[in-house]
């Protein structure tokens, strides 16, 4: 006899079975019931004995249908059980596996005809338990899929018999088919047979699902004439609908080509292949598209030169007269190129520390200075030689160096108390000034010092004292102001020499020259605390008309120094690194950060005028003297960069140094390459304003856009060896 077992089911068992039995073999089926649930095994055993009315009984055929396998366990008392008779009658009727257990040992003649065919586990007391129930659960898991899907089809079967055979029970779409092919696995093995109202409740539910399927038909008939009615009308209207799809669909791409462009600065070369596929769209020149492609180019400088490096590049310097750029790793490689071509010039040397910043000397182009950890060291472009003994640092670590305008002096700055200024004209490796600074005494607070313009004035700021002294007269400073105790205060002179800026903890303080105690204007900062953002330092334009400093770590302010107010807010997405104003431009500013990218800047407004973009992060820039380049150093890379997008002919490239399409002059044409689906057959011809260049045999196509408002569609790919077009 069998009822509800009254224990919780827990969600780690298995379906288990059903088991019969003899309420005097009570104690052996908790042994069982309880070692079937260590295996992960539930199982529907009667625990109370309830009498076997017709209703309860209805129970103990729903819980047979359900169990991978009825259980019976053979006693004397168990065989002579009506009930048990019963139970067993119903799970052969319905074909469920059998699996007899033999607690005590009876006449053989006496079992079921249905149990005496079976091989029977004997879980005698003298028997060993533990191994027969694992012999037990070996034969529940054989065949287990075939056997899961019968007991779901029997249960399924059975709630359909007993809902008076209601339609919305029975099987449809996958669980038909699903049902069908278990059918058909029945076969001729007496051991999987599917029961009679299995069968028909397969059959049944197939024959509604054929009369669902005609009605269906029938429907989508019916629509289908709807359909063509509605078809004819929206053919006449088919125009207009084509026309506001195709806007509002380069409208998307234009939209998506601005996402990319501002949130994503390794990807656009994607930026601007959205932007040309939404004048692709469209049968007009929407105003998004436009602009999307004027915003994506404009983000994309071409790349002039690519210098080669191993090590981290940590220092970018040009020559006065544009033609060369000077290098330096944090490995101490320096090194210096053709602005040019990237060709390099003479072999290069190695300074014997780590290397901090580099620089040529003013006027010429052949004599680079250079600073590691402990010492300053002049060079020779064209023998990679040294030039003199290298100049000793006090002692701490060297950050930096400034050179005055004249070239004749070179003061050293970095983590010490002392600043050290050398006359390289006079030659000598002794300082002719060691400057002894005031305030904190911990050695690895930093030092900063600025010449400024005419070369007449050394200012120096350590943590809480700005001392000041007129160049050639090093026993006693002009001053000494307190300032307030921030940990670096970067300092920079305007190029006119009217004021000092000191980039204080909560302000840029503009002190006047040559009354250094007055304050010109303070410029506030928003307090955003002591990271390494400071270490970016200030910058005044090239007519001091504005200052440029970092008020977060990722963020630039640029002031208007007449009106005291910031004039834009511009976000590198990274911890900035490196800003400068352009020496031509005076409206004109680059930023660089660990985002890995490069941003050159518009005064008065916060878009970028283009985007230099590295796989690391960019340690150092520097604008040529024109304005019109942009030297960028990062991780195994220095790169030579327009800094803004030119209105002539010019080239998209990736980091990788491909071109991936041509503006024209005039910005008449844009040539954009395609693959071709098939071998080769030679380049498209452009159309209205010129040829493009002969394509790569059988791997790209060229195609031309006039005035920027149509092209064939296809990726951009790469460049072939040729030039770029013609206009």
């Amino acid at each position: 006899m069998t009822t509800d077992s009254g224990v919780p089911t827990d969600g780690a068992l298995q379906p288990g079975p059903f088991i019969s039995y003899s309420r005097t073999d009570q104690e052996l089926v908790r042994r069982l019931h309880d070692a079937l649930r260590r295996r992960g095994r539930d199982t529907w055993v009667d625990w109370q004995g309830i009498l076997p009315t017709e209703e309860w009984m209805a129970k103990i055929r729903v819980a047979i249908d359900a169990a991978q396998a009825f259980v019976f366990v053979i006693s004397p008392a168990s065989i002579a059980s009506a009930v048990c008779g019963q139970e067993i009658d119903h799970a052969v009727a319905q074909n469920k596996r059998l699996i007899p257990v033999v607690a005590l040992d009876i006449e053989a003649a006496g079992a079921p005809e249905s149990l005496s065919r079976l091989n029977w586990i004997f879980i005698r007391p003298a028997d060993e338990f533990e191994g027969k129930v694992d012999e037990l659960v070996e034969a529940m898991d054989t065949d287990l899929d075939w056997v899961r899907a019968q007991s779901r089809l029997l249960v399924r079967a059975g709630e359909w018999e007993r809902g008076q055979r209601d339609p919305s029970a029975l099987l449809r779409g996958r669980e038909l088919k699903v049902a069908e092919q278990w059918l058909l696995s029945c076969g001729q093995d007496p051991k999987r047979q599917a029961t009679a109202q299995q069968i028909e409740y397969v059959v049944v539910s197939r024959q509604g699902e054929n009369r669902r399927r005609t009605v269906l038909l029938g429907a989508t008939a019916a629509a289908l004439a709807v359909a063509i009615g509605l078809g004819i009308l929206a053919w006449v209207q088919r125009n207009n609908a084509k026309f506001e799809s195709a806007v509002a669909l380069s409208r998307q791409l234009a939209a998506q080509s601005e996402m990319v462009r501002t949130q994503r600065a390794d990807m656009l070369p994607l930026s601007l292949a959205l932007a040309v596929e939404s004048l692709v769209r469209s049968p007009i020149r929407p105003l998004e598209a436009d602009q999307a492609v004027r915003h994506a180019w404009a983000s994309m400088p071409r790349v002039v030169a690519r210098l080669g490096h191993e090590g981290e590049v940590v220092g970018v310097a040009y020559s006065a007269d544009g033609t060369r750029v000077a290098t330096v790793t944090a490995q101490g490689a320096g090194r210096v190129w053709n602005a040019a071509t990237g060709q390099a010039i003479g072999p290069g040397w190695k300074v014997a520390d780590h290397g901090v910043a580099i620089a040529f000397l003013p006027g010429d182009a052949n004599t680079v200075m250079t600073a590691s950890a402990k010492t300053l060291e002049r060079w020779n472009a064209a023998t990679g030689q040294r030039s003199g003994q290298p100049l000793e640092a006090p002692p701490g670590l060297v950050t930096g160096f400034v050179i005055s305008a004249d070239g004749r002096h070179v003061a050293s700055v970095g983590r010490a108390s002392e600043v050290r200024v050398w006359d390289l004209v006079a030659g000598g490796d002794q300082p002719i000034a060691a400057i002894q600074m005031s305030g904190h005494p911990n050695e690895q607070i930093e030092t900063s010092a600025a010449f400024s313009a005419d070369g007449r004035y050394l200012a120096a700021t350590r943590r809480g004292t700005l001392t000041v002294f007129e160049v050639g007269d090093w026993q006693r400073p002009l001053a000494e102001v307190v300032l307030p105790a921030a940990p670096i205060l970067p300092v920079a002179f305007s190029p006119d020499n009217r004021f000092l800026a000191v980039r204080l903890g909560s302000a840029v303080q503009l002190r006047q020259v040559p009354d250094w105690r007055s304050v010109l204007a303070s410029l506030d900062v928003p307090d955003r605390g002591w990271g390494g953002v400071w270490r970016v330092p200030l910058a005044v334009s090239a007519s001091g008309r504005y200052v440029a400093s970092a008020t977060d770590e990722d963020v630039v302010t640029v002031w208007e120094v007449d009106a005291g107010k910031p004039v834009v807010t511009v976000r590198q997405e990274g911890k900035l690194t490196a800003l400068r104003f352009s020496p031509q431009f005076d409206d004109v500013f680059a930023t660089a950060g660990e985002d890995g990218t490069a941003r050159t800047w518009m005064v008065g407004s916060n878009r970028e005028l283009a985007r230099m973009t590295h796989g690391d992060a960019v340690r150092a820039i520097a604008f040529s003297p024109t304005a019109a380049l942009l030297g960028t150093g990062a991780d195994a890379a220095a790169v030579i960069w327009e800094s803004t997008a030119r209105p002539d002919l010019a080239a998209v490239e990736d980091q990788d140094g491909v071109a991936r399409a041509w503006i024209s002059p005039r910005g008449r044409c844009l040539w954009k390459l395609s693959t071709l689906l098939s071998g080769p057959s030679g380049p498209h011809s452009g159309r209205k304003t010129g040829r493009a260049p002969p394509a790569t045999a059988g791997s790209v196509g060229i195609s031309c856009l006039p005035a920027l408002a149509t092209s064939t569609r296809g990726s951009i790919l790469t460049r072939p060896n040729t030039g770029p077009p013609a206009d």
